[in-house]
């Protein structure tokens, strides 16, 4: 038996998300250097904190520690929760503080302001938005497309059960689905673009509650959007949920943003109360 038709629509809204997760940051980047005349020096410091905290760091970190725990996990709801809170914690305090890092060291002999943390967050945002997505999703349909290329038949029989139902899984949704991802990548550099302005607070106003702001905002964000498929599943309704929390979520940290922009800009960075 062939494996399940993947329809053309599918690989148009992959790849349409594929590029608008590439084309989008670097569009707002463009548009903030332009409007508050910012250097891009800022999007490349987003840019090497998250590669350094993420992408060298702590993602293939969670990969072993998922490999060796996945046989546990899929035996207890419970345990998947508490994987899934420790994973959107260590997210929260990786990123936030690799954002402390670059505000401290990076930028120590400057000032920090609210116009150099939104550029900042658009690199921060805007790295995760071409790896994880843009060249995620690019993988993946040329992944799909190549395997209905093969042989399979010449495959082990679990192998072949894994593909027919993973084939099986994409030719039940929606073949607008993938098109969710434009709308989550949408909001959710917005919302790196908060966390880096509310980390900012910490030198401006020269309180490192804002640090831990930031880090319990991220926990939340994370940790609502991944726990939920586990509480309820995947069906195409528990997913809009997910994206419309977080489209809710973007707008509130958009007003956040801009509420903090008029007392950005000091003249030099204030004693901070202490160190996280």
């Amino acid at each position: 038996m062939g494996l399940a038709q993947i329809s053309g629509f599918w690989y148009i809204a992959v790849i349409t998300t594929a590029l608008f997760s590439i084309i989008y940051p670097l569009v707002t980047a463009f548009f903030i250097q332009r409007k508050w005349n910012v250097s891009w020096k800022y999007f490349l410091f987003g840019v090497l904190i998250f590669f350094l905290f993420q992408v060298v760091t702590r993602i293939p970190a969670v990969e072993v520690i998922t490999y060796f725990l996945n046989p546990a996990l899929k035996k207890s709801l419970a345990l998947q929760l508490w994987f899934i809170a420790g994973l959107a914690l260590t997210a929260g305090l990786f990123e936030e503080t690799g954002r402390y890092v670059c505000f401290r060291w990076f930028m120590r002999k400057e000032p920090k302001t609210w116009e150099k943390a939104v550029m900042y967050g658009a690199g921060h945002g805007g790295l995760e938005a071409i790896l994880l997505v843009g060249v995620g999703n690019i993988i993946t349909a040329i992944n799909v497309y190549a395997v209905q290329l093969l042989p399979i038949s010449q495959l082990s029989a679990s192998a072949r059960d894994q593909l027919h139902a993973q084939f099986a899984a994409i030719a039940a949704e929606p073949v607008w689905e993938p098109l969710l991802g434009s709308w989550e990548r949408l909001f959710t550099l917005m919302i790196q673009i908060g966390f880096s302005v509310l980390v900012a607070q910490v030198f401006i106003r020269g309180q490192i509650r804002w640090y831990w702001l930031a880090v319990a905002l991220h926990f939340v964000v994370d940790f609502v959007s991944a726990a939920a498929p586990a509480l309820f599943g995947s069906g195409v309704t528990v997913i809009i949920c997910i994206e419309l929390f977080i489209g809710v979520f973007g707008a509130a940290m958009v007003w956040v943003v801009f509420r903090l922009k008029n007392i950005s800009a000091p003249a030099g960075d204030l004693p901070i109360e202490s160190a996280p």
